[in-house]
């Protein structure tokens, strides 16, 4: 057992391991959560180590349609390919959406490190039997996405570790100063609720029926940051999120969001950067507030200052040097692990 765990540590030691992103299939659906497990593969292999996405089955659907082609071309695993028999040691690690709660007790035994990767707060509770948490398999260590969410997670499981690794925003959302057209992109978690909005808008403001909604819900990546350029409101309604690039994404391109605030309110929210309700109901009569200021040119200027702060932040180059310092982190917390065990082991040897 001594001599494995030497050997392992080794292998730590000369960046000799898998670090596996198990990743659901979305069937090419865009989402900014998957986008984000792309993110940390990639900008690991390109500091030299062995990462993989490792997904389920082997008609996996890739993401370069709607992320980018370079996506398709990071190493891709499947479990159903090795018959579910995945070879890893103490020197490997396994990175876990939380919505992948079910598949802790699975892989409980496997002796890789185990590591949640906590995108939405919303779903760390759905897969786990009541009574049980993350360290009940083994897992002591997570990777959120902001501060407000690290500290609500070690409420719900205070033995655990938690790292920050904030999501990012490709250069391409950025201000081209176009002239906007009276088109609203509008994304709402449920289909119901974009139906809803659009219909009272348009029923108790027939003014404005000249003026257009796009869901786009399901617009890659960089149509999106055109369409962005090109529109001159954005509405997001999401309670669950536990961040929401689109909003972001949107301000980037220097157009206003009308929003509902999530239940836990993100970290990059302020008074005056956008007009966030906490009625869902007041969001067609906000939009028609917007409406008229804009048809009449009367620019709010505190606003689009305010929006302006948000440029620089969340930028690939700042989340590469986060990925950096968040994953060196971790592998030497496993050395200093893999070391303690060695010596306890030598101890009781002797």
């Amino acid at each position: 057992m001594i001599e494995k765990l030497k050997e392992s540590l080794s292998k730590l030691e000369n960046k000799d391991f898998q670090i596996l992103f198990l990743t659901p299939d979305v069937k090419g659906t865009p989402r900014a959560s998957i986008a984000e497990i792309y993110n940390h593969a990639k900008e690991l292999i390109n500091l030299g180590y062995k990462a993989s996405i490792l997904h389920e089955k082997n008609d996996y659907t890739k993401v370069g349609p709607w992320l980018g082609e370079e996506y398709d071309n990071l190493p891709h695993s499947s479990i159903e390919e090795v018959g579910g028999q995945l070879k890893v040691g103490p020197q490997d690690f396994m990175i876990i959406p939380e919505l992948f709660g079910n598949v802790l007790q699975q892989i409980e035994k496997m002796p890789c490190k185990k590591i949640i990767l906590a995108q939405s707060y919303d779903y760390i509770l759905d897969m786990l039997p009541p009574g049980a948490s993350w360290s009940t398999y083994g897992v002591n260590s997570f990777i959120t996405t902001t501060e407000t969410i690290k500290q609500e997670i070690n409420k719900l499981f205070p033995l655990t570790t938690g790292y920050i690794v904030n999501p990012s925003i490709p250069s391409y959302f950025k201000n081209e100063d176009k002239l906007k057209k009276p088109i609203i992109a509008i994304m709402c978690r449920d289909d119901r609720t974009t139906s809803k909005i659009v219909k009272s808008f348009y029923l108790k403001y027939p003014l404005y029926s000249f003026v257009t909604f796009r869901d786009i819900k399901n617009m890659s990546r960089q149509d999106l940051a055109g369409v962005l350029n090109d529109y001159f409101l954005s509405v997001w309604v999401d309670e669950t999120s536990s961040f929401g690039t689109f909003p972001v994404e949107s301000m980037k391109c220097g157009t206003p969001v009308i929003g509902k605030v999530p239940m836990i309110q993100p970290e990059w929210i302020s008074e005056k950067n956008g007009v966030w309700l906490f009625d869902e109901l007041q969001i067609p009569e906000a939009i028609a507030i917007f409406c008229k200021n804009f048809f009449e040119d009367l620019e709010d200027t505190e606003l689009l200052n305010e929006m302006k702060t948000i440029e620089s932040k969340y930028s690939e180059k700042e989340q590469a040097k986060q990925i950096k310092e968040v994953y060196t982190q971790i592998f030497a917390d496993r050395i200093s692990e893999l070391k303690t065990n060695i010596q306890r082991l030598g101890e009781e040897n002797n």
